[in-house]
């Protein structure tokens, strides 16, 4: 299933326009736990601390420098991205970061080049939907994983209840968004996980947190996103050459008044599970 694409997706809109560390629908603090998680079980393995950990769908790279600076003993980490120019303002912004680099391409191309990585951990916020095959990839990230290494994943999802998104609904969200994705309940994902050989998942289903403004204002201060959004809308950046500023305001009224909505009918996943070998 494919929808046209916009010449500004969510992605360009949360972090272009207005400020917001990637497109995630977790609040901060959700994810900063998640990474806790991540951090604590390499932390703990002795054989683990000898890998590299992947932050898949880096974006900018603010998240994945939070997580480099969480490992006490310089653990290498390597944030990933298909998008070039998110990838350029990553190594920008976090270029002076010394346990932290930037790969521009997906994992298959990273594991390709790097045939000798040694993967300890992997993360990924909000990517499976933008993957033209999630049980490849979930199938790729197995494979290169070290025994016991972790892997959690943070895909934005349907809610599980039945007939509340007909394929209807569906269609309309992906078009909002303005790109090629397919989302999933949290079942099918996990079902997805353990085919590819996982085992022992630990499943959260939490609420759409970006669209509830008391977390999104604790996330992000209401003067800084509306300043933002004025700013980049009077003067689109560079990355918008050629984009007509009542476009890019019309975009991001579009899509925040249709999640907000709508925001009962979506998710915020939690996927924690380990590679064990039998």
């Amino acid at each position: 299933m494919e929808t046209r694409c916009e010449l500004i997706n969510t992605y360009e809109v949360l972090e272009h326009v207005m400020g917001i560390s990637g497109l995630h629908p977790h609040g901060l603090d959700t994810i900063r736990a998640m990474r806790e998680k991540l951090v604590n079980h390499v932390m703990n393995s002795a054989p683990l601390k000898e890998g590299v950990v992947l932050d898949i769908g880096c974006g900018s790279g603010v998240g994945t420098c939070e997580l480099a600076t969480m490992f006490t003993n310089g653990q290498r980490v390597i944030g990933v991205d298909i998008n070039g120019h998110a990838i350029e303002n990553a190594k920008r912004l976090h270029g002076d970061q010394e346990n932290l680099s930037f790969y521009h391409g997906d994992l298959t191309s990273l594991l390709t080049e790097n045939p000798g990585l040694k993967i300890s951990a992997a993360i990924s916020v909000s990517v499976s939907m933008f993957i033209s095959d999630v049980s490849d990839f979930y199938s790729g990230i197995y494979s290169a994983l070290l025994d016991g290494g972790i892997f959690i994943d943070a895909p934005f999802m349907f809610r599980n209840e039945d007939g509340q998104n007909s394929e209807e609904f569906k269609i309309r969200t992906y078009a909002v968004c303005g790109c090629n994705m397919k989302m999933f309940h949290h079942h099918q994902l996990k079902n997805k996980l353990h085919e590819a050989g996982f085992s022992n998942i630990e499943c959260i289903e939490h609420d759409f947190d970006l669209m509830k403004f008391p977390v999104l204002f604790s996330d992000y201060r209401p003067r800084y996103l509306f300043g933002n959004f004025f700013k980049n809308v009077v003067s689109p950046p560079a990355h918008f050459a050629g984009i007509k500023s009542r476009y890019i305001f019309s975009r991001t009224l579009e899509i925040f008044m249709f999640f907000l909505k709508h925001r009962q009918r979506y998710a915020s996943g939690e996927f924690v599970t380990v590679k064990t070998v039998n």
